[in-house]
């Protein structure tokens, strides 16, 4: 998959074609090397997922919406996501 630079937005990652021999014989393989922005980022996103702090409410809507994702019951309607989505930035 060939990656194109956005004019102006620095990118996150580096990826280039390795060649010589792999474990499974001669092939080339593909290597993405992410940038320390990139990995602070992830770092910082993964300590906000477990410090977040629920109501027990809350914690209870969340496990009912994972079961129900689980088990290919949950949909969403997407005429209303999209309307919702507009509606933030203002277009009617």
């Amino acid at each position: 998959m060939k990656v194109n630079p956005i004019q102006g937005v620095p990118t996150p990652f580096s990826a280039k074609r390795v060649t010589g021999r792999a474990r499974t014989g001669n092939a080339a393989r593909d290597e993405v090397t992410f940038s320390e922005n990139a990995l602070e980022f992830s770092k910082l996103m993964q300590n906000l997922r477990e410090e977040t702090v629920r109501t027990p409410e809350q914690q209870a809507r969340v496990d009912d919406l994972k079961q129900r994702i689980d088990a290919g019951l949950y949909s969403i309607e997407a005429d209303i996501v999209a309307q919702n989505i507009l509606a933030v930035v203002g277009v009617k």
